[in-house]
């Protein structure tokens, strides 16, 4: 819940948020954890959190 949020106030939109029970949820911890691909890849992220959404955003204005 708070990437939604934090993506929510970064793309100046007003979006309601709810959540569909009838489907199954898969914990957001599990897809956003970098640290086994920084232990065994050596990789490192270029940009910080907010700076990739913003990013993401403005590419999604930009192409769709």
């Amino acid at each position: 819940i708070d990437i939604i949020k934090k993506i929510i106030k970064l793309s100046d939109k007003n979006i309601k948020v709810f959540h569909d029970l009838s489907k199954p949820s898969i914990p957001l911890n599990i897809l956003v954890n970098s640290s086994k691909a920084k232990k065994e890849l050596k990789w490192s992220p270029k940009v910080n959190l907010d700076q990739g959404i913003k990013k993401t955003i403005q590419w999604m204005r930009e192409n769709l």
